[in-house]
């Protein structure tokens, strides 16, 4: 594709840039251009010195890849040209493009803090605080800070005493812990706001705040003397009408004046005269007054709903501010005496707060532990280090940010410590800064985020390139090209006909000026190949509204119709194929042709605000027929997979937890009914449910085969869980009672699975981190679980299918339809724990009413109101961003539904609400009673050459609604449904995707195939009680107790590298200590515990002093036990648990595997090898992904039975695997999996 103007000057680097982009301009495309012009530009380059920055792993490994791409496109480019200097180059650049610094900021801040580890003042070794170490810390550091200043010699403890009688203890220490969460630099930040006098920050709130009251004041005084009857004495008093026209005549005096006691008195007066004046027209319940309608037959329907509710936030408003100056005066007989008195708490609080910071930040340092925003902090100070700042400012040339408008302050100031001329300082080797993004897309607020950023950092660039006589005065540029400032406004994803709907909506909504929190709009200039193939055929792109009409209170109802709504115009679309969508192939000679074909369900994504009804979403698809799949929820911690696991978790860390016990009875692991646990109370209620579970399922004989399952299994697992590796006991877990395969027939059993397999990922970095104990691990999901912000597990799906997604999860992507659901949405906006801000500060709550007993009654503080004011502001217009990515996710058709009631108005702040104030052409559909209209209007598009803006004329389709459509009788083919139908050893229809398969399951299907269906199709339980713990025994015990011994053997083994010392001695106190704790666990009522103690400690010191042990010893401390890993087979997972991964001193990796078999002679350990080989292929076959270069794989069977062996090689089998092997032993572990499934199929 030829490149644009704006792009050509996107690559440009004589001087610092920053550029704005619009959705779907190409913006990495011009980034990675800018790169590789760098490259061209700059021979022989340090590719280190080029630092290109993005905010997430994905996107940073997106750009390596581009580049990656780029330079073999320049390097096959010279090739074929024969420009043999060229290929030189760009073959030396491929070679040492690892070297080029592309990465997250979090990335490159650990490299620097890692090569700078004593300057930095922190160990070589640095690991990240895990949460719920964090929120202890940091309690602890509050607790130590309190008691500080709670000293009887504190110089401030009467102001102390005071804040403690006036607050309570844990509001204020929620506060603390608000501040702190808020980093070191926030809280400078607050610190140096809260220097100022009281006065001066009492009036930077009082302006903020009578900003908006004088506006919004202005107007209703006009729309009250708008009222029928106003000035009509007889209705309303002449002397109320006369008091209210002063009133509007002091108003713009007043208000325009610094806060005195005139003010307080003034507000309080309009918020009493104007309560008195509207009730004669208006009810509590926003109906006309009986009054009124006796007086007038003149309708003020359009009045209540247009004007009343802004009055009632004026009158709030007023109420607010007056109180303050009430609660004053009765404090200390001055109006802001109590306003005050809160900024000296404030200050109060920050000493303390900044106290305990330094003492959290100290104990991190002490622990060698870091949080994500303490790597950004410690890069900062090093790079104001006089010896280090300058060494790694030195190695960088280039520095490019892309996403700029997902910063903030903190890294913003990290990027300006690099590029000194942004603060203003000559440097003649100033490092060269490229920042990139779209302050319209900046939606990650709740991530810290700040749209104003992008816009203070636009301006430094431009001061700072006048500063550096770096201005381009080329006259083909205007002024702010000149100076840095480019934009990107052509569109190469939308439509013509959706960017004329954008462009409608949003230059009315944002405007043409940056605020604040407010961007400005600049209008997109359409390049998607605007030819006459699109205007010919009239496929400009639609707008369509799905409106829902509700009748009625019920909002989950009214979501259910409106959801049906998306679900029949999918089917339209679908099935009567009442759309198209362009489509582009290549023809035989490669070029590049445009099409239109008909709509595929996995051209549809659903994008919603809220995930709380997106059930109710899925319901409607499903009740159609649609097939679908979710992709980047929120919620992954809660998610109910995730929840019936740590209940297990939590259980099996404490079986007196009932709560946690029940939960796992209900749950798809047991499927225990409520009736049988109601009966369990209520014949054991004294009992604990564990005890009383227990008794029943062995005494009474109404006990069901779930609760007796339950029972074994979760007996098993209580033995052995706290030993046991964190993701192999999670993976027992779902292996015990088939998890996997009751939970896939599910309707989101995909989700369920996807999400399971997420969190044993979790468990594995968990334990890798140095926590290995269960408690710690069900801590740490509590802790997630309140502050859940994780998405859940991707579900990768190539199937014809609609995609279902946050719109925070879609910033990146396209689609060639969107439907933009549940846009009605109330605001729910709740109360933070401290009202604070970096233009205000901090706003504590002032105390109407002390109470003995009980929560005081509080009122709003005048800085509290200004910041919730101006968060108030930010939401809003965050809301409008939001609204613009969601929008210009379509690359062809948009759909937007609602549901409201007929007569009122859109849920205030709703996204409709802002669509329906601010969209011409929603206006001109709505008023169509036909539902079918077209919107005149043009736009900016590029001539075929990309390089002229014209203006062409559009007439863009705009759809009202209503009804679901009427569907042709010819039916959509609907994907396969599992059904959970059973028969008794015959065959059932199911199709299995994403299955999880062992070499224990393909060991038993070769051996008996109706033990294998049983088991792993039917769900039938295994009689033995080993199984029940998560795994097949298929060592050939002869009995029982055979069984439980080799458990015992292989739980002390799993811990060898523990009681096997460094030195290679053994430690025999360890060892004891190890075996009775286990034989304790596993044996609660045997008497045979001190024999099987001694039989264990005998056979671990033979295997110790074995040969085959002492020639590993070196290595011993890095092997891993009981190493589980899981590849992807096509569409399935295969899964190994290694007893023993092992990788000597030449680097080859080895696999042990114990097996505790009864045997005696050499002929028994052959036919048992013969038994185990399958099992062992495969093994050393996941061992070769692992080390593809290794030419021999060894795996080895180390038979315990026969240790004792006058030849110790009796007990050893080596079975050895060649590297060309492979690839024929991944066809046989497919094969496998193929009979596996054909066992399931008829």
């Amino acid at each position: 594709m030829k490149e644009t103007r704006e792009q050509i000057l996107g690559r440009a680097f004589d001087r610092h840039i920053s550029v704005s982009a619009g959705a779907g301009s190409g913006k990495t495309r011009v980034l990675v251009q800018r790169f590789i012009h760098i490259l061209e530009q700059h021979p022989g380059i340090d590719l280190s010195s080029i630092v290109a920055i993005t905010f997430t792993r994905k996107a940073a490994a997106e750009m390596m890849k581009r580049v990656m791409d780029a330079v073999e496109e320049k390097l096959l480019d010279a090739i074929n040209q024969e420009r043999m200097l060229d290929v030189e180059m760009w073959s030396r650049i491929r070679q040492h493009l690892n070297a080029a610094r592309i990465s997250t900021i979090d990335s490159f801040c650990s490299q620097i803090v890692r090569e700078y580890p004593i300057e930095a003042g922190v160990p070589h070794t640095l690991s990240p605080l895990p949460t719920s170490r964090a929120v202890t810390m940091r309690m602890q550091c509050i607790e130590e800070a309190l008691i500080h200043v709670l000293n009887p010699d504190h110089p401030s403890k009467q102001l102390i005493d005071s804040l403690f009688h006036k607050h309570h203890h844990s509001t204020i220490t929620k506060a603390l812990d608000h501040l702190l969460q808020k980093g070191s630099l926030a809280l400078n930040v607050l610190d140096e706001l809260h220097t100022r006098k009281d006065e001066d920050i009492i009036e930077h709130a009082w302006k903020s705040i009578r900003k908006d009251l004088l506006e919004h004041m202005s107007t209703m005084f006009i729309v009250m003397s708008e009222l029928p009857g106003f000035l009509d004495s007889r209705f309303i008093d002449a002397h109320l009408v006369m008091q209210w026209k002063s009133l509007r005549k002091q108003s713009l005096e007043i208000l325009e004046q610094p806060l005195h006691d005139e003010t307080f008195t003034f507000l309080r007066m309009v918020d009493a005269l104007s309560k008195t004046i509207v009730s004669q027209y208006v009810t509590q319940k926003k109906t006309p007054a009986v009054k009124y309608l006796k007086f007038s037959d003149i309708s003020i329907d359009d009045w209540i709903v247009s004007n009343y509710g802004l009055i009632e936030e004026i009158r709030k408003q007023c109420d607010i501010i007056s109180t303050i100056g009430e609660i004053g005066v009765a404090l200390d007989g001055a109006s802001l005496s109590a306003e005050k008195e809160a900024l000296r708490f404030s200050r109060l609080l920050l000493d303390i707060a900044l106290h305990a910071s330094s003492l959290f930040e100290a104990y991190k340092r002490n622990e060698g532990t870091l949080e994500f925003n303490d790597v950004q902090t410690i890069a900062m100070e090093l790079l104001d280090h006089p010896e280090a700042g300058p060494k790694i400012r030195s190695r960088i040339k280039f520095l490019m940010i892309d996403e700029f408008q997902d910063t903030n302050a903190m890294q913003y100031e990290l990027a300006s410590r690099i590029v000194r001329s942004l603060k203003g300082e000559k440097n003649d080797q100033d490092v060269n800064l490229y920042i990139v993004g779209d302050p319209k897309q900046s939606i990650y607020g709740f991530r810290s985020a700040d749209v104003r950023v992008f816009g203070s950092a636009s301006k430094d660039i431009q001061q700072a390139n006048l500063f550096n006589g770096t201005v381009d005065y080329a006259e083909h540029l205007n002024e702010e090209e000149k100076t840095g400032k480019l934009s990107l406004s052509t569109s190469f994803r939308l439509l013509p006909g959706i960017i004329g709907f954008v462009n409608d909506l949003f230059s009315a909504l944002m405007g043409s000026k940056s605020e604040g929190y407010e961007v400005a709009y600049e209008q997109m200039i359409g390049g998607r190949n605007i030819g006459n193939e699109f205007t010919e055929k009239q496929e400009i792109g639609s707008i369509s509204f799905l409106i829902h009409t509700q009748t009625n209170e019920d909002e989950s109802q009214s979501m259910m119709d409106e959801a049906g709504l998306i679900a029949s115009a999918i089917k339209d679309m679908v099935v009567n194929k009442s759309k198209k969508v362009w489509d582009v192939i290549k023809d035989e000679q490669g070029n590049i042709q445009h099409i239109l074909r008909d709509v595929k369900f996995k051209d549809c994504t659903i994008l919603y605000e809220r995930r709380t009804m997106v059930h109710v979403l899925m319901a409607a698809l499903r009740s159609e027929g649609i097939p679908y799949f979710t992709t980047g929820n929120k919620g992954f911690y809660t998610s109910p997979a995730i929840i019936d696991i740590r209940n297990y978790l939590t259980f099996l860390s404490n079986r007196n937890n009932e709560l946690a016990l029940a939960g796992i009875l209900l749950s798809p692991f047991f499927g225990v009914s409520d009736d049988e646990l109601y009966a369990i109370r209520n014949a054991y209620g004294r009992k604990s449910l564990w005890v009383a579970m227990n008794e029943y399922a062995n005494v009474e004989s109404g006990a069901t085969q779930h609760l007796k399952e339950a029972v074994t299994i979760l007996s098993a697992l209580l033995v052995k869980a706290q030993t046991m590796s964190l993701p192999i006991l999670i993976h027992t877990i779902l292996e015990a009672s088939h998890w996997r395969n009751i939970v896939k027939t599910m309707e989101d059993g995909a989700q369920w699975l996807a999400n399971a397999e997420k969190l044993i990922g979790i468990a594995r970095e968990f334990e890798q981190r140095g926590f290995r104990h269960i408690h710690a691990l069900v801590q740490e999901l509590q802790l997630a679980a309140e502050y859940d912000d994780e998405s859940e597990a991707p579900i990768v799906n190539t199937e014809d299918a609609v995609n279902l997604m946050t719109i925070h999860a879609s910033k990146g992507l396209e689609f060639p339809i969107v439907m933009l659901y549940d846009t009605n949405a109330k605001e729910r906006i709740s109360q933070p724990a401290l009202f604070e801000s970096d233009q205000f500060g901090i706003g504590l709550p002032l105390i109407k009413e002390y109470r003995v007993s009980g929560a005081h009654e509080t009122s709003q503080s005048l800085i509290s109101m200004a910041v919730s004011t101006e968060r108030k502001a930010r939401l809003l217009a965050e809301k409008k961003r939001l609204l613009y990515v969601a929008l210009t996710r379509a690359k062809d058709h948009l759909f937007i539904s609602t549901s409201h009631k007929d007569g009122k108005e859109y849920a205030e702040r709703s996204m409709m609400h802002l669509i329906s104030r601010h969209s011409s052409a929603y206006e001109i559909a709505i008023l169509n009673t036909e539902g079918k209209s077209l919107y005149h209007t043009s736009i900016p598009v590029l001539d075929a050459n990309q390089e002229t803006v014209l203006h062409r004329e559009l007439n863009i389709p705009i759809s009202i609604i209503r009804t679901p459509f009427d569907i042709q009788t010819e039916e959509l083919q609907e994907s396969p449904v599992q059904e959970a139908s059973f028969h008794l050893f015959g065959k059932s229809r199911q199709e299995y995707k994403d299955e999880w398969y062992s070499t224990s399951q393909f060991m038993l299907l070769q051996s008996d195939e109706d033990s294998f269906r049983k088991k792993y199709v039917f769900g039938f339980p295994d009689t033995k009680a080993d199984h029940h713990a998560g795994f097949m025994n298929d060592e050939g015990h002869g009995d029982i107790s055979a069984a439980q011994y080799g458990i015992l053997v292989h739980r002390v083994l799993e811990q060898i590298k523990t009681w096997i010392q460094q030195d290679g001695a053994i430690n025999e106190d360890l060892l004891h200590s190890i075996i009775e704790e286990q034989v304790n666990d596993f044996m609660i009522y045997s008497s045979e515990k001190d024999e099987i103690c001694s039989r264990l400690l005998t056979l671990c010191k033979t295997i110790h002093q074995s040969d085959f042990v002492q020639s590993h010893l070196s290595v011993i401390s890095r092997i891993k036990t009981e190493y589980s890993l899981s590849i992807p087979i096509n569409d399935d997972f295969f899964v190994v648990v290694y007893d023993v991964l092992i990788e000597k001193e030449d680097g080859k990796a080895q696999v042990w595997d114990w097996k505790t078999n009864a045997c005696s002679t050499r002929s028994e350990v052959d036919a048992l090898v013969k038994k185990y080989e399958l099992q062992m292929k495969y093994y050393a076959y996941i061992l070769h992904l692992m080390y593809p270069l290794q030419e021999i794989i060894t795996t080895t069977l180390l038979f315990t039975g026969m240790i004792h062996s006058s030849d110790q090689q009796d007990w050893i089998r080596d079975l050895h695997w060649n590297r060309d092997d492979m690839p024929m032993i991944r066809q046989e572990i497919e094969q496998h999996i193929a009979s596996a499934k054909k066992s399931t199929l008829l």
